[in-house]
């Protein structure tokens, strides 16, 4: 709760998960929007999803607190 006041200055706009206003519904629609787009291009279209499931569990807690000291917070 105490992150959601400035996390919005640090999550890019197209990043919907755990972001207090934002739904991943409004992830699925802007991307069915994105594929009808695409459809009525008639181009061809290379469509890549990525899963992401448990990224943060793999990544070490020391970098995870050094990438937020260097955004500018504190220890606390």
């Amino acid at each position: 709760m105490r992150m959601q006041s400035i996390i919005t200055k640090l999550i890019h706009p197209n990043q919907y998960g755990f972001i207090k206003g934002r739904s991943i519904q409004d992830c699925l629609a802007w991307a069915f929007q994105f594929l009808l787009l695409c459809h009525h291009s008639k181009k061809e279209v290379v469509n890549l999803k990525l899963d992401f499931e448990n990224a943060f569990d793999k990544i070490e807690h020391q970098v995870i607190l050094e990438v937020m000291k260097h955004k500018g917070f504190n220890e606390k």
